[in-house]
């Protein structure tokens, strides 16, 4: 009998079971990614967490907070190191590429964890309340209050690492 960390089931609506394993195969996508990506996504977990914290949030789900925010460029594993290493800004065709890891990491973690909830966030985390976002073009009120927390840390993490 595998042993559940927590239950899910608040923030995100429906509850979602995840076990140790669902753990370590989603770790193993950033353990993949480069050493900097890496870095980053520790962060904004780290910034997850403390933004869960100061919300109130039952320290479980500050444990799915971190998780998100260390996972939520798993996505990344899939886009060509030639296109994430690149020296100067990307071209059209190359962004199109990029704009994409946001949908592959929802996958990524949809088939790792069987839930549809946590991919959600996943996949809306470069959504922007003006509807200007990838990979949907969401406004304000289709966005989960977990994907604005991780477009939140996401976006404070790039500006000051």
């Amino acid at each position: 009998m595998e042993l559940y960390i927590f239950q899910l089931a608040k923030g995100v609506g429906g509850a979602s079971l995840l076990t140790r394993a669902h753990f370590r195969r989603l770790y193993k996508y950033q353990y993949m990614l480069d050493h900097d990506t890496n870095g980053h996504c520790h962060r904004v977990g780290q910034l997850m967490r403390c933004f869960a914290r100061q919300l109130g949030f039952p320290e479980q789900d500050c444990l799915v907070a971190y998780i998100l925010g260390y996972v939520h460029d798993c996505g990344k594993y899939h886009v060509p190191d030639a296109i994430l290493r690149k020296g100067g800004p990307l071209n059209a065709a190359e962004f199109d590429v990029v704009k994409l890891h946001p949908l592959l990491g929802a996958e990524i973690v949809f088939s790792t964890t069987g839930s549809r909830e946590l991919a959600d966030v996943i996949a809306a985390h470069h959504e922007r309340l003006d509807g200007s976002g990838y990979p949907y073009g969401f406004g304000e009120r289709q966005i989960m209050p977990l994907s604005r927390m991780l477009s939140i840390c996401d976006s404070f993490e790039a500006m000051t690492a």
